[in-house]
């Protein structure tokens, strides 16, 4: 039953946001590298109609219970419209009076606030959006619906946890592993990692799961390593960075979701990122090499196509993980100073898209502490269809809008002749966290999302015929590692890369998105977590996103359960349900997204800073202090 009492608040301010922000200022090998060109081995609903978003982008303003702005007159509009032909693009608004364009001399700058609104209906204005321009160029409403995620990842664990599948191994010490792809007997934390952490996230027990994890810090180097300590792999520590900053952004997840209290295995990791902070400063801080060889203290690089610079980004989520994870100051300075760095390219410096993805995360967790970042130009690292890893529009008349390429390559034409699983589907988990850190991205992340979900189908056998796949025998809950363009005259044609088919490696990602995604009853209108892969945060009251991709209104349910919540909406900074419980309706407007964060009724409201607390935990990282009530 939903309750229409309003409620009004004393807010407690305590330090005020700009003292804030002066004190913390002042404070301040995959198989041999696995994307080698390789011909692949040969062996045996009604679609809904797609809508497409005007012009003029109106919804870049949306409603709530706030104070009235004058929204863009129909002159305002129409100067818009024209402006949009002379300089392509998307409109860009960083909560500021203009609304811009990428391509947009400054001088030619429009005044949002021009007028009163002649030819829209009133509305109430909420924050603007911040558009990043690839992901506009997706449609707002795919021509498939998002896959079946619950039952795909229910089948994959099924299949995983089963020996006699020849996936899951088992050694003389008890300890557990997966194979990376179907096929093989490699044991690798990049698999190891995915699967077990996914299951942790997903509430699955796992406890004899965990022990392997110890098995991969090799004492010699100090460091978590892809291959086990007893691996003739590791004889001489070489790594490629990418898989030094994934592996070890993998060893903090399960830490986090499953192993908190165990302090050997943390200080492993301890362990680990004083080595790689060590690592970091012999190269002085330029990760522009393939990778680094412990045993020899250097970094080495077989071919310059294979320098990784991107990994700064990976090693400053690492760095702001192991800050958040023991209080330690050195490890924030470090963060700070690769995201700096990573953010002062001046071209996207991506090789393979995990760094860029947990990158990000970092990016919104330091601006939401405070610190200058810009969070903007993390995402358009990742979010890039240019010169970065993802790729728009179709194959074969089937679409691919948000999944991503392998890595960079030897050519731009090398690199998006295919996309692969994993990289297709680790993206997700890390940026959906920034919805909640910074609300005026949570349309284009939910739109992407809905695209992504939509067109990962494409990995998986039976959404092929037979004929444009390699390998249709093997089961069905675990996706093609590799798709590719075309080959043969068959687009797209799914198979594998050097060393198999089917990735488990990529397709453990699907126990991710079963914890953080769950179906409404609009079957394209999805409700994202926000805080279940935010493996960094600290307590957080449950926060959903939710993603209209209609050209009309949506009302969809939120089931808040048996206590009475309060519902707070970060994009508005204000209550939109008060005392409910039970199942709560939402109404979405056309074309556009809500964060819900579901609070305590009657906690204790305190301000910090731009931040707002219940209770003592934050709801709102961009509180703008504008009203006193809820």
């Amino acid at each position: 039953m939903e309750k229409s009492t309003s409620r009004v608040f004393r807010i407690e301010r305590s330090i005020p946001a700009d003292a804030v922000l002066a004190e913390r200022n002042s404070n301040s090998d995959r198989h041999s590298r696995r994307k080698q060109t390789l011909a692949p081995e040969r062996a045996s609903g009604k679609a809904a109609a797609q809508l497409h978003a005007g012009d003029c982008a109106v919804p870049l303003l949306h409603t709530a219970a706030r104070a009235r702005v004058p929204l863009p007159g129909a002159r305002v509009i129409e100067k818009i419209t024209a402006l949009k032909k002379e300089y392509p693009g998307t409109l860009v608004n960083m909560n500021s009076d203009a609304i811009r364009f990428p391509s947009m001399p400054a001088s030619e700058q429009i005044c949002a606030r021009e007028g009163p609104a002649e030819s829209m209906p009133e509305t109430d204005s909420r924050m603007r959006w911040t558009a990043l321009p690839d992901i506009e160029k997706m449609p707002d409403r795919p021509r498939e619906r998002p896959l079946d995620i619950h039952s795909r990842a229910a089948e994959a664990d099924r299949f995983l946890m089963d020996p006699a599948n020849g996936v899951l191994q088992v050694d003389q010490a008890a300890r557990h592993y997966f194979s990376a792809l179907l096929g093989s007997r490699s044991r690798e934390l990049i698999t190891y990692g995915c699967v077990v952490a996914g299951k942790l996230l997903r509430g699955d027990g796992a406890d004899e799961l965990l022990p392997a994890l110890e098995s991969f810090y090799h004492d010699r180097f100090g460091v978590f390593m892809n291959s086990p300590s007893d691996s003739e792999k590791v004889r001489v520590g070489a790594i490629e960075f990418w898989y030094l900053m994934n592996v070890n952004a993998l060893a903090y997840a399960v830490i986090r979701a499953g192993m908190n209290g165990n302090d050997y295995v943390s200080e492993l990791f301890r362990n680990s990122m004083d080595r790689i902070a060590v690592m970091a400063r012999d190269v002085g801080h330029d990760f522009n090499h393939q990778g680094y060889r412990f045993a020899e203290g250097a970094p080495y690089t077989n071919e310059d196509f294979y320098r990784q610079p991107d990994s700064l980004a990976g090693y400053s989520y690492l760095m702001l993980a192991a800050h958040e994870m023991f209080g330690d100051r050195r490890y924030l300075d470090e963060s700070l100073g690769a995201m700096e760095r990573y953010l002062e390219f001046d071209s996207n410096p991506w090789y393979e898209i995990p760094n860029g993805a947990m990158g990000s995360l970092a990016a919104a967790r330091l601006s939401a502490l405070g610190y200058s970042v810009d969070v903007e130009k993390a995402l358009s690292y990742v979010f890039d269809a240019n010169t970065g890893s993802m790729v728009l529009g179709e194959w074969g008349g089937r679409p691919v809008d948000g999944l991503m390429v392998g890595w960079r390559g030897r050519s731009r034409a090398e690199a998006i002749s295919s996309v692969y699983s994993m990289e297709s589907m680790v993206a997700l988990p890390y940026v959906l966290p920034i919805a909640r850190y910074e609300p005026r991205f949570a349309r284009a992340i939910g739109k992407y999302a809905l695209n992504v979900m939509a067109n990962i189908r494409l990995f998986y056998p039976d959404f092929l015929p037979e004929d444009h796949q390699s390998r249709p025998d093997l089961h069905p809950s675990i996706p093609y590692e590799r798709l590719m363009r075309e080959y043969e005259g068959k687009s797209p044609y799914a198979t594998g890369d050097s060393a198999g088919h089917r990735s488990v490696y990529g397709g453990g990602y699907a126990l991710w998105w079963d914890a953080v995604v769950e179906s409404t009853c609009d079957d394209f209108i999805l409700r994202l977590d926000t805080t279940k892969t935010d493996f960094m945060k600290e307590a957080a009251y449950p926060t959903y996103l939710y993603y209209n991709p209609w050209q009309d209104e949506r009302c969809v349910t939120l089931d808040v359960g048996s206590v009475r919540s309060d519902l707070y909406e970060l994009t508005s900074h204000s209550c939109i349900s008060q005392g409910v419980s039970g199942k709560v309706n939402l109404r979405l407007q056309p074309r556009d997204a809500i964060v819900v964060a579901v609070v305590p009724s009657e906690g204790k409201v305190k301000a910090r800073g731009r931040v707002l607390e219940i209770n003592g935990i934050a709801v709102d990282y961009r509180w703008d202090g504008g009203v006193e009530r809820w």
